[in-house]
């Protein structure tokens, strides 16, 4: 008897509101890219020679155009409208700013002219620099800053959409060219100084990511000068601090892993002043891991897993920590069900030190207490459950702040890794949440404690 459930499932998304429809598909090798425009056109105001279909791609993290005959699913699929717009030297010379298919078109005439005139699809940074010179010398209406952006930020921007542009180009019809298969080569396993290195280290996919193709040693002071700037300033330019942040990232893991001896902290704050901040310092994470989902919703999540196993644990252990006792009493108050659930969530972290035979107070310390982990949380209060801000302290300095409980056990985890810290005190603690929690494979051995307890925490739950 043949299934009645489908096999694929597409997520089909068009206009600024990104009205959605699902559609199914039950062909084993996924839908053609004939069924999914019909599927648009009978659920959008479109003509079918009027639109393109992109779907995205998690490794670049961006929309790409979709060039195969056939689509896996899930996905999802953004619809848009490509229209015949034409673009005349009076309309670059006005002060009007080009709109989405004026830029588009603009730019691939860019694309065109340069791959004919060079016969590549990989412009050197000097080239790039050169086109948008002239761009401005022959336009100047397009280095006119948009509202609340420096003057200076226009070049930027319109290196990041050739950079795209070039790019997507490059994926979707030069594929093939054997420049581009060299480039993708090397990309893989070379570093920016041309050695031969491990991609992931200690788990990270970018702990030693190579510096982007379009900066150099110039381009790179020039963003740190910027970011240093902008982190004084009342309101930041936030965007482009997370441009900037992004774009120094190689130079930035080459100064905080390679150098010798590691440098302080207080040479890192004064370098980089925006990974002490709470945001960034998320974001920095989410760098290294190469994902857009951050740390604190994937530890919650997982965690989850196991909490009820940790709590079966804990009630079980002599002479718990106070902390555990309250949090577990509180469980029942909570009436909504995503606070009992992060309720739960809080006690099985705060019992899990004491099940792998470690102190929670060198991971919580209070405001006149001391410990000699270097890497810790300094409460506002004597109690873990009556504070209402925790400060990230490491070697002695004030790293960020944050009032939320799980937030601030996020930036503790993801600290080791941005600062390139040394586990120490709690060391059990944190392998068991990076390896089984957070699921970072660092290929080392899984101390036994460790083992240990996942094994039956596992068996409890199989009881369940």
């Amino acid at each position: 008897m043949a299934s009645s459930s489908f096999k694929h499932k597409y997520l089909l998304m068009f206009g600024p509101s990104n009205k959605r429809v699902e559609v199914q598909n039950n062909d084993p090798e996924g839908a053609t890219k004939e069924e999914l425009f019909e599927k648009a056109e009978a659920n959008f105001p479109l003509d079918q020679q009027e639109f393109i279909m992109q779907v995205w791609d998690e490794g670049y993290g961006e929309y790409c155009d979709i060039t195969c005959e056939r689509v896996g699913a899930p996905v999802k699929i953004r619809i848009v409208q490509v229209f015949p717009v034409q673009i005349s030297a009076d309309l670059l010379n006005s002060a009007s700013r080009l709109n989405l298919p004026e830029r588009g078109i603009f730019l691939q005439t860019i694309y065109d002219a340069v791959v004919g005139a060079t016969g590549s699809c990989l412009p050197t940074k000097m080239m790039y620099d050169e086109i948008i010179n002239q761009m401005f010398t022959k336009y100047p209406s397009l280095a006119h800053p948009q509202p609340n952006m420096p003057i200076g930020n226009m070049k930027t921007l319109w290196k990041d959409r050739l950079l795209y542009k070039f790019r997507n180009n490059r994926r979707r019809s030069d594929q093939p060219m054997p420049e581009v298969q060299a480039k993708r080569k090397k990309t893989v396993t070379e570093s920016s100084t041309g050695r031969e290195w491990t991609l992931r280290q200690w788990g990270m996919p970018m702990y030693l990511p190579s510096r982007p193709p379009s900066e150099d040693d110039g381009t790179i002071r020039a963003h740190e000068e910027f970011l240093r700037r902008e982190k004084k300033k009342r309101q930041p330019d936030f965007p482009h601090v997370k441009l900037a942040m992004d774009k120094t990232l190689s130079d930035r893991r080459q100064y905080l892993v390679m150098t010798q001896p590691r440098p302080s902290l207080s040479a890192v704050k004064e370098r980089y002043p925006w990974l002490f901040d709470e945001d960034q310092l998320t974001a920095e994470m989410m760098r290294l891991q190469d994902t857009l989902i951050p740390v604190v919703r994937v530890f919650k999540e997982a965690l989850g897993k196991y909490a009820s196993a940790l709590l079966t644990k804990g009630q079980g252990v002599k002479k718990p920590p106070k902390c555990f006792l309250d949090s577990l009493a509180l469980i029942s108050t909570h009436r909504i069900e995503k606070e009992r659930q992060d309720a739960t969530c809080k006690a099985a972290f705060l019992i899990l030190p004491k099940l792998l035979r470690e102190d929670l107070n060198h991971i919580f310390v209070a405001p006149n207490a001391v410990t000699d982990n270097p890497v810790h949380l300094k409460m506002n209060a004597e109690d873990i459950l009556d504070s209402t801000e925790f400060i990230l302290m490491a070697d002695g300095e004030e790293i960020t702040t944050s009032n939320s409980f799980f937030d601030a056990v996020a930036l503790w985890l993801s600290s080791y890794y941005v600062f390139n810290l040394e586990y120490q005190k709690v060391t059990r603690t944190l392998c068991f949440t990076q390896r089984i929690i957070l699921q970072i494979d660092d290929q080392l051995q899984i101390p036994k404690g460790v083992s240990t307890l996942t094994n039956s925490l596992n068996q409890i739950n199989l009881r369940k």
